[in-house]
């Protein structure tokens, strides 16, 4: 199969992972009642926390282990520019680039400082929570990057003394198996985001989602056909060479089976004519009973 996997049609590349710029995104610790819709508990909050409704934001959450709390963020859909949101249309995911610092979560109270390009982030966690309690984002240099570190742990209520775990490097998201993704920082992993938190961390509108997934799911079966097809065309061409070598072999063997008929012929008269030879050396002469006949 791999000398003839070169002739398969390739896979299409993978869609990319992008990450909106996090100091455009606002967001909140909410807590969520386990007898009511989550959905619904979310827009509530959305309509609470933004002066906008909900059709004008870009907005995702993660829920927690327990489901009793999520961290809801959300954008004004104006803060981004046209040219900034092209990429998205074809993105696997789209989401807030402090959510790649989820996979960061210490065993106690701390910090995570991230010193990027232009703009830093602070995701504050708090012992035996499953979610951050602050996140903040704000544009600066890395000299600045204390102070975010301070104010966000002051946010927080914790003290100063705090962890702090400091990081740079390009944030980035990889796919690591299905709605499994995998947190980086340049080349340095942090770990894996909580599971189940790929889909709800996507920003864009949910219509969109839901016909892009099952877009997603039309060219998967095509893909499946097109591979299938491929495979149908290659067992035919097998089959029809081994019935073309087949053929050949056969008339290869008859050929020879007629031009060995006339020695065969040839043979078979010899061996006759010996039989009959020594039929009559075997047999007494009786020339008495010859002359008899005569007489």
């Amino acid at each position: 199969m791999s000398a003839l996997s070169k002739y398969l049609p390739s896979a299409p590349p993978p869609p990319p992972i992008l990450l909106a710029r996090g100091d455009a995104f606002f967001t909140r610790r909410v807590a969520l009642a386990a007898e009511s819709p989550v959905a619904d508990q979310l827009l509530l909050a959305l309509e609470g926390m933004a002066p906008f409704p909900p059709e004008q934001l870009y907005h995702g959450h993660v829920l927690a282990a327990d489901g009793l709390s999520a961290l809801v963020f959300a954008a004004f859909r104006r803060r981004f520019p046209a040219d900034e949101t092209e990429p998205w249309a074809e993105a696997e995911l789209v989401t807030a680039e402090f959510v790649a610092l989820l996979a960061t979560k210490p065993a106690g109270d701390g910090v995570t400082l991230h010193i990027g390009e232009g703009r830093n982030l602070a995701v504050v966690w708090r012992k035996g929570e499953d979610l951050p309690a602050v996140v903040l984002s704000r544009i600066g240099d890395a000299d600045a990057a204390d102070a975010l570190a301070r104010e966000a742990l002051a946010r927080a209520e914790l003290p100063a003394h705090a962890d702090v775990r400091r990081m740079e490097g390009p944030l980035g998201l990889r796919t690591s198996g299905e709605q499994q993704f995998e947190a980086w920082a340049g080349e340095v992993r942090l770990g894996v985001l909580p599971a189940g938190s790929g889909g709800s961390a996507d920003v864009r509108d949910p219509d969109f989602l839901v016909e892009r997934r099952k877009a997603k799911v039309r060219d998967l079966w095509l893909w499946r056909g097109v591979l299938a097809s491929a495979c149908l065309l290659l067992l035919s061409a097998g089959i029809d060479l081994g019935a073309g070598v087949l053929g050949f072999l056969t008339a290869r063997r008859e050929a020879r089976v007629a031009a060995q008929t006339g020695p065969v012929a040839q043979i078979e008269e010899a061996q006759l004519l010996a039989n009959r030879i020594g039929e009559l050396s075997q047999k007494r002469l009786m020339p008495f009973e010859m002359l008899a006949l005569i007489n």
